[in-house]
């Protein structure tokens, strides 16, 4: 008898044990997003054109992404691209992550806009489309409906009090970067379609710039497509160093001011050292002495003794060869499919240590 108790104390506990090992998996892939199981509405318009400063012609669409994660509002997005692209021809995509400055409030009811474009110090659009001749630029925008940023709100989670005084961000990538990802993959693969025209994404040469709370989605993003990018320019922000052996093949700027009140400096330092270790080979950190938060000029219009843009410069001239579409993992269902199947054997050991006790009992 004692046997059979203890039989079935046994079978019970593994049962147990099977039933639990689900969610503790599951909590363990923390930052694996339900991408295929994302249920989001979009819409999309048509702003005509937008002139950068130096006056050149864009085709823009305007669009929003909404799903319940999305709390603070939608996702906003701007896409920038020939208005008369040509039929066979690929064109390089780049990426924008905005800092705070360029959120847009609900409460005052901002027009969308960015500032790499047609509101802008750095001239990033001009000085891109002097490099590069035509391509497409993807801008999406975050709200910030206080004006300020709390754990969930910017493109990683790490609110604005922590990121003040942290040298490092572990929080990974918000819902509003991931919607973002989402439609990233989405423009790559189909390229920018208006009416019958469509500018087709040449995969080999998609670019990441980030500025401060986008330097920190910057290299969220990075961790979550390790091998989409051909280059990244990332200023002022905070990163993983954990994650780094991910997309350590990236070719990567880190530009930071030494007296950075906003974001401390010794995140970049924390980062590139990490980079080192992880064995990256084009990664380098430039440190603007003397120079505070907004060193965006340093990035965008660093020139040389020849005249050339620096970092813009080498940005462009990144080719990633073995580039491929971000792999989104699943979970959602198939967690769930899998809590249901480890439910149902446990209920089946549970019937039949009970049977085997019952048949006992009589004998």
């Amino acid at each position: 008898m004692r046997k059979s108790v203890k039989c079935l104390v046994t079978v019970i506990l593994a049962a147990v044990m099977l039933m639990t090992a689900a969610p503790i998996a599951q909590a363990g892939s923390e930052g694996v997003y339900p991408y295929e199981y994302w249920q989001m509405t979009e819409t999309t318009q048509d702003m005509g054109y937008s002139k950068s400063l130096a006056g050149y012609q864009w085709s823009t669409l305007y669009g929003t992404m909404n799903a319940p994660e999305l709390q603070n509002g939608e996702l906003r997005y701007n896409i920038y691209f020939p208005t008369n692209p040509e039929p066979d021809r690929e064109y390089p995509l780049v990426v924008y992550l905005h800092n705070s400055d360029t959120s847009y409030l609900q409460d005052k009811g901002y027009t969308p806009w960015t500032n790499c474009i047609n509101n802008t110090r750095h001239k990033m659009g001009d000085t891109l489309l002097a490099l590069m001749g035509e391509y497409v630029l993807f801008a999406p925008q975050i709200p910030g409906a206080t004006g300020e940023y709390f754990e969930g709100d910017g493109w990683s989670n790490i609110s604005q009090e922590q990121w003040r005084t942290l040298t490092k961000d572990q929080t990974g990538s918000s819902y509003y970067l991931k919607a973002a990802e989402k439609k990233m993959a989405e423009i790559i693969k189909n390229g920018v379609q208006l009416g019958d025209k469509t500018a087709a994404v040449d995969m080999k040469r998609v670019y990441l710039c980030g500025d401060s709370l986008g330097a920190m989605g910057a290299y969220a993003m990075l961790a979550d497509c390790p091998t989409t990018f051909a280059g990244a320019t990332i200023r002022a922000g905070l990163g993983d160093p954990d994650k780094v052996y991910l997309w350590k093949d990236t070719p990567v700027r880190i530009i930071h001011g030494d007296q950075d009140e906003a974001v401390p400096y010794e995140g970049s330092t924390v980062m590139i050292e990490a980079l080192q270790a992880a064995g990256a080979k084009d990664a380098e950190r430039v440190a603007v002495v003397g120079g505070g938060h907004n060193v965006m000029y340093v990035t965008y219009q660093t020139i040389d003794e020849s005249g050339e843009n620096i970092y813009m410069t080498w940005l462009t001239d990144q080719v990633r060869e073995d580039a491929q579409l971000p792999k989104f993992e699943k979970s959602g269902g198939n967690n769930t499919w899998l809590l249901v199947g480890v439910a149902a054997v446990a209920i089946a050991a549970l019937a039949v240590a009970a049977y085997v006790l019952v048949k006992r009992k009589r004998k």
